[in-house]
């Protein structure tokens, strides 16, 4: 299995810390002061670690989580050439195949900085061991941060190691116009810990300490508890005081429309063919109904990926529509009487011989067009029609009209004298949707709605003439 790992490159470049204090006496009478060394100090140091961070996946786009060894290449140039360094670590991911490594951290000196003396670019190549290599990405940073760690100092020297001349250990007052243009500040001394995080944002622990916070930042964006693998990444809880809006994915034309972008629920599950994790997800989103027309509207849908495959989430037929109904998959089934099947049931103001009875069938599912779903035997209560071992029954659908049809060897089943037999047909305005109204043979009269009739039922209900 070949792993390409993707890199969400962010090369904060090499951190400097400098804790600097600046000693002034009081100003003499002079209005120029010369600066003369206090002692000749060393140089700068500059960290010889580098962090880099990236997202290691295979062929597939799988994200890597188990522990491999990766070798680190710098290069003078993007293509050909020999690595003027090379280093090897064991890298373990993260879960979705982030990770997080600093370069230099296998030597006790880190990157010989010799390597960017002349301020050149490099190229960074990385390589899962007994894999192809991957393209080169450009390593900008690294001469920078060196400049600017050069530019800290004065002749090479620290601020620390400055006072101004004739000032030590004398004390006398300054004139009035300078003592006015300086006024001191609530703090003077602002320290800084040492060992802080590249990439993170500073924040000050108390009113004169800065230290690393938990707000980490790359060319990727902003991540909050860890390195960021989208433009904001939290890692643990959050409140939202406010609205939370997700916004639609494109501007509709005539003859285009657009849905709002996604809502994810990701889970994580181990898969056997393949032997590696793979990210199942549901995805919540609106989808835009009627563009270009008079009807213009829009349904919010439910749609799955399963985690294996490029062909991205797919719809599942479940979606709510404008008016508080539900649309079902075709393949619902509804729990309800016996066997595996689905049951609907008209409500008592209405239905089946003459009305003030509920019509309940058992173990069916919406047929395909031109289909029939029939069972056989049903009993007659009070209040209930029960299917049993009395007769027949079928539901058929041409994809626009539902027909529920009962037929019984019992002349008085339907309680109308002779009429053996009884249907409601319901309709929908396309192939799709919630089935809105509905007529019958003449004993069930008015109009239904699909709605809810009990936790375990679909309701037809109607308004009987």
């Amino acid at each position: 299995m070949t792993i390409r790992p993707k890199y969400f490159l962010s090369l904060s470049a090499l951190s400097v810390s400098l804790a600097s204090s600046l000693s002034f006496a009081q100003l003499q009478s002079s209005s120029v002061a010369s600066i003369t060394p206090v002692a000749a100090s060393a140089q700068t140091a500059v960290p010889a670690l580098v962090p880099f961070s990236g997202i290691a996946v295979d062929r597939e786009g799988r994200a890597l989580s188990s522990e491999t060894a990766m070798t680190f290449l710098l290069f003078k140039d993007q293509t050909g050439g020999e690595p003027i360094y090379t280093e090897t670590q064991t890298v373990v991911p993260y879960s979705d195949g982030h990770y997080t490594v600093r370069l230099g951290s296998t030597r006790s000196s880190g990157i010989p900085l010799d390597l960017f003396g002349s301020g050149e670019v490099r190229w960074l190549e990385v390589q899962v061991t007994g894999q192809p290599t991957q393209p080169r990405t450009l390593f900008t940073s690294v001469p920078y941060a060196l400049k600017a760690a050069d530019a800290a100092t004065l002749g090479g020297y620290p601020a620390s190691a400055f006072v101004l001349a004739g000032q030590t250990g004398q004390s006398s007052s300054a004139p009035a116009g300078v003592k006015s243009a300086i006024t001191p500040a609530a703090v003077t001394n602002v320290t800084t810990s040492l060992g802080g995080k590249p990439g993170t944002i500073p924040t000050f622990t108390t009113s004169n300490n800065i230290e690393s916070s938990n707000i980490f930042v790359n060319a990727t964006g902003l991540g909050i508890g860890r390195l960021p693998a989208a433009m904001l990444d939290v890692n643990g809880n959050a409140v939202i005081r406010g609205s939370l809006g997700f916004s639609r994915s494109a501007d509709a034309t005539t003859t285009k429309a657009f849905p709002s972008f996604p809502f994810y629920f990701q889970s994580s599950v181990h898969n056997s063919s393949s032997n590696s994790n793979v990210l199942p997800f549901f995805q919540i989103e609106t989808e835009p109904t009627g563009n270009n027309t008079a009807s213009t509207g829009a349904t919010m849908n439910f749609l799955y990926y399963s985690g294996i495959g490029g062909a991205g989430p797919q719809e599942t037929g479940f979606f709510l529509n404008p008016n508080g109904t539900l649309h079902f998959s075709p393949a619902q089934i509804f729990p309800g009487g016996t066997g595996t099947g689905n049951a609907v049931c008209i409500a008592a103001n209405g239905g089946f011989g003459g009305g003030g009875t509920t019509f309940i069938a058992p173990n069916f599912t919406v047929p395909a067009g031109g289909g029939c779903t029939a069972w056989s035997g049903f009993t007659k209560t009070a209040s209930t029609v029960v299917l049993t071992t009395g007769g027949t029954g079928c539901v058929s659908t041409d994809g626009k009209k539902l027909t529920l049809s009962v037929t019984s060897a019992d002349p008085d089943f339907l309680g109308v004298g002779t009429i053996a037999s009884d249907y409601i047909q319901l309709t929908r305005p396309s192939a799709t949707g919630t089935f809105t109204s509905g007529s019958d043979e003449g004993y069930f009269n008015g109009s239904a709605v699909q709605t809810s009739c009990t936790a375990s039922l679909l309701q037809l209900d109607e308004n009987n003439d």
